[in-house]
């Protein structure tokens, strides 16, 4: 069962409760305009997936490194896949499956896009943790996540600390297949040492191959990988 795939397809002390839940949408404003602006940044992630809502044990754990350079150049990696996004390119990486897909940017989105959850979620209640805020956000009707319930954790500094994502759809945990276990799980994602960008990983797509009479070849480095090439037609080298 390799359960987080599915994820990638598809993110107290002393509290006092905000009775007035619309005190969230400045956060969540402030929190947009942290992130849209030019500064330069990277941080770490760490995922860790439980089986049900209330479960206390990690079924799985992944970590991933984020840097952002500028808006149009941006980098992330989660396990054995790396995402490069450069101008109006987008490369993933992946090591497990060895392969290379190549896209146009306009197709893929590596940055966290907050900005559609402030518009599909509504906030439900908001909590002064002293050190950040929690938000409980809850799905709009007829919108289409495979999760209803999203509790946000805001630094005082704007930066998002912490994302818990309660899923109303179900997966299959089984480990053998020979029985179903489907549960609905939880998925946490924990955002730290943000810090000032230090050694950026840019790229070139001459990194990945070269190109002769129109075909593409991997590069030394990547000899054993497959090219897909997604940003005109489905081409496979």
């Amino acid at each position: 069962m390799n359960s987080f795939k599915y994820f990638i397809t598809l993110f107290v002390f002393g509290t006092t409760l905000i009775a007035n839940a619309q005190k969230g949408e400045p956060i969540l404003a402030a929190v947009l305009k942290k992130y849209s602006e030019p500064s330069q940044y990277e941080y770490t992630t760490a995922y860790r997936l439980y089986k049900t809502h209330t479960s206390q044990n990690v079924e799985e754990y992944h970590s991933g490194l984020y840097q952002k350079k500028s808006k149009a150049e941006l980098y992330f990696k989660l396990q054995d896949i790396e995402f490069f996004y450069k101008g109006n390119t987008y490369v993933q990486l992946n090591h497990d499956t060895k392969s290379i897909i190549i896209s146009t940017s306009s197709d893929k989105v590596i940055e966290y896009d907050l900005s559609a959850i402030t518009k599909d979620f509504t906030v439900a209640s908001v909590k002064d943790n002293k050190t950040n805020w929690q938000l409980e956000l809850h799905a709009k009707k007829n919108v289409s996540y495979p999760y209803s319930l999203i509790m946000l954790y805001v630094r005082k500094d704007y930066t998002i600390e912490r994302e818990i994502f309660y899923y109303n759809t179900g997966i299959d945990f089984s480990q053998d297949y020979t029985r179903k276990d489907i549960s609905r799980p939880r998925l946490e994602i924990v955002y730290s040492n943000i810090l000032s960008l230090k050694k950026f990983k840019s790229f070139n797509l001459s990194d990945f191959f070269v190109e002769k009479n129109r075909k593409k070849y991997p590069t030394e480095s990547y000899k054993e990988y497959r090219i897909v090439d997604n940003r005109k037609t489905n081409q496979q080298n």
